[in-house]
């Protein structure tokens, strides 16, 4: 259990055996565990959004929190701003489960997994990602997670061509097939 059972959080959620269940109207969760290395270490976690149209913010939401994993119950399509939110979880954070990381709405993911080097198991929504993203610092990812990744990139032919970093080892073991279809998608990989 994190915090007291049904512990009121400033952000719009109540944490209860380890769930966060967040509030149908709340708008900003930014910053809101950043830094709680201590509280948090080893935690698997559940962020329920069921419920929540709101939300338009989780920057920072669990920056350098040594956090094990995160599993997400309902949408996360309706957040803007994932800028730094799972950053700098250096030693055990390995998985983001769940019904996934919807980015249909995404604005902003700069750092999102940067320097989260244990990350190897993450869901992603498909055909829900329309902006560049980095997983420079994430050498771990199994297949399964780099075949979530390439499906959530947006077809986007005829527009800006978005840029999906890779860290070196996950880019050599790309196959062919999943180079041309990133690229048909008008990604850049890098």
């Amino acid at each position: 259990m994190i915090g007291k059972t049904n512990s009121q959080l400033s952000g719009g959620g109540t944490i209860s055996d380890d769930v966060i269940l967040v509030n149908p109207y709340a708008v900003y969760l930014a910053d809101m565990f950043s830094s709680a290395y201590g509280q948090l270490a080893n935690k698997s976690l559940t962020l329920d959004m069921n419920g929540n149209t709101s939300l338009i913010s989780i920057k920072g939401m669990f920056y350098t929190t040594n956090i094990k994993s995160i599993t997400i119950k309902g949408s996360t399509a309706h957040i803007q701003n994932f800028n730094d939110a799972f950053r700098n979880n250096y030693w055990n954070f390995t998985t983001i489960d769940g019904d996934g990381l919807d980015f249909s709405s995404a604005t902003n993911v700069n750092g999102i997994f940067q320097q989260s080097v244990r990350l190897a198991n993450i869901k992603i929504v498909e055909n829900s990602l329309a902006i560049s993203i980095s997983f420079v610092s994430t050498d771990n990812l199994t297949p399964e997670s780099v075949s979530s990744i390439i499906s959530a990139l947006k077809d986007m032919t005829g527009q800006s061509s978005p840029t999906l970093t890779l860290s070196t080892t996950v880019k050599a073991t790309l196959t062919q097939e999943q180079i041309a279809i990133i690229t048909a998608k008008n990604w850049t990989l890098a």
